[in-house]
């Protein structure tokens, strides 16, 4: 555990020190600074890791069983080509299960580090958003899966500039590496949606449909295609309500700001949908364990879109402050009717300071519910969300 309290103390520090530099040259250099040093630390924990992770040992064991067998065949239980031949092609040079790890984790790295880097409008905290919503402990776990997540983050220039062509091939080299990715599909289409009450409702039509369809297409389904899955407790079992709650609340944080922030870009509904796309499967999993992995393609780009609500906001609470308090002032019949000279009265100086500390607040908030959501993940069960608790390493002196 203790590393894990380590790891976030440490990039909220490194945060506040790159943040220092007043012009903005230093402080894009300085951006990149933290980007660089935070990447190498979560790299540097989830290569080195032993034995942490849900999935470990089934890698471990499909990584010395692949370079035994070498090139001879492709094929490997049901894991997709691309992964195979990348562990091949790693076997083929080292017989260290380490070395795996540490370029599976750098290919899981790669492109959360280039989608924040290239995106975000605040990296500090898309850095900890990542953190603290889980999915950074997906590259402890779901091994295939995070390279294909990361695959699909380079995706996201497409996705805003409506190109689908290149969309399409993005999701499906990522879907060499787990086919998962294919969800994305129609998810680029959900995208294009108004982001309204409409399309909230729309969902909740199909959350309902799900419900009361699932368990029968789920039979046929499985019974025909990934019979290992049928009657498994992927299946009968879901999971906890309660790891729900975060993200329904930053989705709802979403929807209210798409409906009533203004200045919002044109991309920025595109993410609000995506999000809404990742809420559908995430109440889907508390019924079905199997479709959280579903969830986590265009949950990643909540990375940007929680930064680009707060820049949002920071935006729109001086002219909504000052606007209600020349409404205040009019109320109470102290404000002149020159409406130029009344403006004069207004303390600009104190509306500022407001929507700052209103501003600060709402950081704050999303930094510590965040935070306190990744702890409660750490400390849940006895192995912790993607079992990655307790932590191992091949470096004695990070274990614990």
């Amino acid at each position: 555990m203790l590393i894990y309290i380590v790891n976030i103390i440490s990039v909220v520090l490194y945060g506040l020190i790159c943040s220092l530099p007043k012009d903005e040259k230093n402080r894009r250099i300085m951006r990149l600074v933290f980007l660089g040093i935070t990447f190498l630390q979560l790299w540097f924990i989830v290569a080195f890791r032993d034995k942490t992770g849900n999935d470990f040992a089934m890698y471990s064991e499909g990584f010395f069983l692949m370079k035994r067998d070498g090139f001879s065949t492709l094929e490997y239980k049901d894991w997709e080509l691309g992964f195979v031949v990348l562990t091949k092609l790693i076997g083929a040079v080292t017989a260290n299960k380490t070395v795996f790890f540490a370029i599976t984790a750098l290919l899981s790295l790669a492109g959360p580090a280039y989608l924040i880097i290239k995106h975000s409008k605040m990296p500090f905290l898309s850095v900890l958003l990542y953190m603290n919503l889980f999915m950074y402990y997906v590259s402890f776990n779901y091994v295939r899966q995070a390279i294909a997540i990361s695959v699909i983050c380079f995706s996201w220039d497409f996705i805003k500039k409506k190109q689908f062509i290149p969309f399409l091939a993005v999701v499906l080299f990522a879907s060499l590496f787990h086919f998962s990715a294919l969800i994305m599909l129609p998810a680029y289409f959900f995208a294009k949606m108004k982001g309204g009450i409409r399309t909230v409702l729309i969902y909740c039509y199909l959350l309902l449909l799900y419900y009361i369809t699932s368990d029968s297409v789920l039979n046929i389904l499985l019974s025909q295609v990934h019979t290992e899955y049928e009657n498994s407790r992927f299946i009968t079992t879901g999971i906890s309500v309660i790891y729900i709650v975060v993200p329904f609340l930053l989705c709802a944080a979403l929807f209210f700001a798409r409906k009533y922030l203004t200045a919002a870009p044109p991309e920025f509904s595109y993410l609000v949908c995506l999000s809404y796309f990742a809420m559908f499967w995430m109440v889907v999993m508390t019924k079905h364990s199997l479709f959280e992995r579903f969830s986590y393609y265009s949950y990643i780009f909540i990375v940007l879109a929680i930064p680009e609500a707060l820049v949002m906001l920071k935006g729109f609470l001086p002219n909504f402050i000052l606007q209600r308090t020349r409404s205040k002032m009019k109320d109470s019949a102290s404000l002149q009717s020159d409406e130029d000279s009344g403006a004069k009265r207004i303390n600009e100086k104190s509306i500022r300071k407001r929507a700052s500390v209103y501003y600060a607040l709402a950081l704050t908030a999303v930094i510590l519910i965040t935070t306190a959501y990744n702890l409660f993940g750490l400390m849940s069960g006895t192995s912790g969300v993607h079992g990655v608790f307790p932590y191992s390493s091949v470096i004695p002196f990070l274990n614990g």
